[in-house]
C-alpha cells in the first residue's frame, strides 16, 4: 500500500479516496454522539451551517467530515510537492495525513481544532513562500491565517510564537516583519469585534471567544489504554522521522533543511496547545497531524525496504481498527 502512494498519479487519488472511506467506516456504523456547545465564532458558524445542511443526519455529517479531511490532505500534499520536501512528486503526505486523522477520527470529528487546520495549512504555506523573500506580504498573511484559525479554536493563538520563529528561519531577522505578523493576527479580531460592536453584540463576542474553550463536539469517554498506545505510536513516528532527518540532514540542500526544521518547531509548539484545554481531549491531535504526517511521509520515502514501510503502515492500521471496533467485539 505504501509503495502505491509513492507515485503521484490520477489513479492514486481514487485509491486514496476509497482507502479513506474504508478506514472511516466506523463513523457510519457507530455514529459519534454529538453535543455542539462550541462558542468560538467561526466554529459555531460552520457547525450551525453543517447542522442545517445535514438536518442532523449523522451519515451526511460523516461524509462532510471525510470530504474536509481529503481537502486538507490535498492542501498538505500540494504544499510538500510545491516546495519539494521529498525531492519528487508523491502522494505520501496526503496518505499519511488521512491515516493519522483517521486514527483519531472519533475525537477529531468536526472539532474546532480540525476546522482550524485549514487556516493553519495556509499559514504554513505562507511561511514556506516567505523563504528568501523580502516582501511584507507573507509575514502579514501568516499572522492573518493564525488569527483566523484562533477564531475557530482560541489556543491556536500560541502558533504566533511559531510564526515568529519560522519567519526568522526563512529570512533575515527584521523586527518590522515580526510586528507586521502580529498585526496580522490581530486584524481578524479587529474586524469581527467591530462588527459585533456595531450590532451591539461585543460583550457576547468577548464571552464566546475568550470564555470556556470547547475542544470537541463528541462525547468520547477517556480511554487510558488508547491514549497510552496511540501516544507511543506518535512518539515512534517522531523518533523514526528524527532518525532519517539526522541521517539525511547534511545531504539535503539548505532550503530543505530549513523547511524541515520549521516543521520541528510547528510540532513542538503545537504540543503546547494541550495545556490550554479545560477538559482533556485528543481533538488537538488534528494540529499535530500536519507536521507528523509530513514526517511520516518523509520516513516512508526514505525507507528502502518495502516490507519495513508496509509493516509500519499495518501497525498503524491495526491500532486504528482495534480502537474503532475492539470495544464492540469485547
Amino acid at each position: 500500500m505504501v509503495s502505491i502512494f509513492k507515485a503521484s498519479k490520477s489513479v492514486v487519488l481514487v485509491v486514496l479516496f476509497i482507502y479513506t472511506i474504508l478506514i472511516n467506516l466506523n463513523l457510519y456504523i457507530y455514529p459519534p454522539t454529538i453535543d455542539i456547545q462550541v462558542t468560538a465564532p467561526l466554529s459555531k458558524l460552520v457547525l450551525d451551517a453543517l447542522q442545517a445542511i445535514s438536518n442532523g443526519q449523522s451519515y451526511i455529517l460523516t461524509t462532510i467530515f471525510i470530504m474536509l479531511m481529503l481537502m486538507q490532505a490535498a492542501m498538505l500534499n500540494y504544499l510538500v510537492d510545491r516546495h519539494k520536501l521529498l525531492s519528487t512528486y508523491t502522494s505520501l503526505p496526503a496518505f499519511c495525513y488521512v491515516l493519522l486523522i483517521s486514527l483519531f477520527n472519533e475525537h477529531l470529528f468536526l472539532s474546532p481544532p480540525f476546522l482550524a487546520n485549514f487556516a493553519v495549512l495556509v499559514a504554513l504555506a505562507q511561511v514556506y513562500s516567505s523563504y528568501n523573500n523580502n516582501s511584507f506580504t507573507q509575514p502579514f498573511d501568516v499572522g492573518l491565517a493564525i488569527g483566523i484559525a484562533s477564531l475557530f479554536y482560541l489556543p491556536v493563538l500560541i502558533l504566533t510564537i511559531f510564526a515568529l520563529l519560522a519567519l526568522n528561519i526563512t529570512r533575515v531577522f527584521n523586527w518590522r516583519e515580526s510586528l507586521v505578523s502580529v498585526i496580522g493576527v490581530l486584524i481578524p479580531y479587529l474586524f469581527l469585534g467591530t462588527f459585533y460592536f456595531v450590532t451591539d453584540g461585543f460583550s457576547g463576542f468577548i464571552a464566546a471567544q475568550f470564555g470556556q474553550i470547547h475542544t470537541t463536539i463528541t462525547n468520547i469517554p477517556i480511554n487510558y489504554p488508547e491514549i497510552i498506545i496511540k501516544a507511543t505510536i506518535i512518539l515512534f513516528i517522531v523518533m523514526l522521522a528524527m532518525f532519517f532527518f539526522q541521517s539525511h540532514f547534511f545531504k539535503s540542500i539548505v532550503k530543505i533543511r530549513k523547511l524541515l526544521t520549521i516543521l520541528v518547531h510547528l510540532l513542538s509548539i503545537s504540543i503546547l496547545i494541550f495545556l490550554f484545554m479545560e477538559q482533556f481531549s485528543l481533538a488537538p491531535m488534528a494540529l499535530l497531524a500536519i507536521p507528523l504526517s509530513i514526517f511520516l511521509a518523509y520516513s516512508f520515502f526514505e525507507i528502502d525496504h518495502k516490507l519495513t514501510a508496509e509493516s509500519i503502515h499495518l501497525t498503524l492500521l491495526g491500532v486504528l481498527l482495534l480502537f474503532q471496533y475492539g470495544k464492540t467485539l469485547l
